[in-house]
């Protein structure tokens, strides 16, 4: 039985995701295979975009690997926060990105406790994970 590729694009940051420690090892058991973007050649990332089954990307910069090489659906790790947000507020990057509104699927997550303002709308979140293998399921 060929094995589905299932890939999760991080920068494994806790300023972006509280939890990443144990979301990574949740997705590993699940066999998902960890990529930071920063650690592969723009070849081998592409490669692993492209091919993927199944695709999780945390928001943020790094999320645009996927809007670049993915042409079907990826989950994108959110806060609940950002779910009515302005696309006037995102001009640059929100115009190339609605393009792409039909393949991204959310999943809407919690702030972190300890809010983070470091960057407009870049809220930390805490993932849930059984929100995530629902998501996963559904």
């Amino acid at each position: 039985k060929t094995q589905i590729k299932k890939i999760f694009i991080t920068t494994s940051r806790d300023s972006r995701i509280s939890n990443i420690k144990e979301l990574i090892f949740f997705l590993q058991q699940e066999n998902f295979e960890v990529i930071n973007p920063i650690n592969l050649s723009i070849d081998n990332l592409s490669e692993k975009i492209r091919n993927s089954e199944i695709l999780i990307s945390e928001k943020a910069s790094v999320y645009n690997n996927a809007l670049l090489f993915r042409d079907k659906p990826f989950f994108l790790l959110s806060s609940k926060n950002e779910i009515n947000l302005e696309k006037k507020f995102f001009i640059g990057a929100g115009i190339y990105k609605t393009f792409l509104h039909g393949i991204i699927k959310e999943i809407f997550f919690e702030d972190d406790p300890r809010f983070q303002k470091e960057k407009p709308f870049k809220n930390r979140i805490k993932v849930d994970i059984n929100l995530l293998k629902k998501s996963l399921n559904a």
